[in-house]
């Protein structure tokens, strides 16, 4: 059980250095939004299990070995988005925010095993159990700043809202020539 923990966090390390730079896959911006996202719900979902197993090891040792593999191979899938994500969007900026906050949620899921881990070899330590909960919290902010850097990336929604920005600024420009002309209309003397 305990073995397949530390083979998991082999594994989950050996994804760091592939988040080094993006890589095409024809793919849109939007649809690697889309993996990215359904990538990181299930490997959330993964992680509960694993803690489930973890702080019911008691039980069944086994199973927390079995839930930190499953985690483990399901981490290559998100670094695959993410890499496609930052090779989608032509911003240098985004693309190096994307593979640092990737390289951020894998450290951070590698931290999670550990803590399931340790709770799993001793399940009534309770400061390996609040360890645990610590790095959870962990892993939903990592995943939290890649959201963001993604979000930061969607170009088309920032250009959209920046257009809208710049339609109510001319608007507003419009009203006031528009108020003033109203206003000073029939008072202009012009001398010719």
């Amino acid at each position: 059980g305990l073995r397949a923990c530390d083979e998991a966090m082999k594994q989950i390390d050996d994804l760091t250095a592939q988040l080094n730079s993006g890589s095409s896959s024809g793919k849109t911006y939007v649809q690697c939004i889309v993996q990215v996202q359904n990538e990181a719900k299930t490997l959330v979902g993964g992680m509960a299990h694993m803690v489930a197993a973890a702080k019911n090891a008691q039980n069944q040792p086994e199973k927390v070995g079995e839930t930190c593999m499953a985690l483990a191979q399901a981490m290559p899938q998100l670094v695959v988005a993410t890499r496609e994500a930052a090779g989608a969007t032509p911003d240098s900026e985004v693309q190096q925010k994307l593979l640092v906050a990737g390289r951020q949620v894998v450290i951070a899921f590698h931290d999670c095993v550990a803590g399931a881990k340790t709770v799993a070899a001793d399940p009534k330590n309770s400061s390996a159990v609040v360890g645990l909960s610590e790095v959870q919290t962990g892993v939903t902010d990592a995943l939290g700043q890649l959201l963001t850097a993604l979000r930061d990336g969607d170009t088309l929604e920032r250009d959209a809202n920046l257009a809208v920005a710049k339609i109510q600024a001319t608007t507003s420009d419009l009203d006031s020539a528009a108020l003033f002309a109203a206003a000073t209309a029939g008072q202009m003397d012009v001398d010719l």
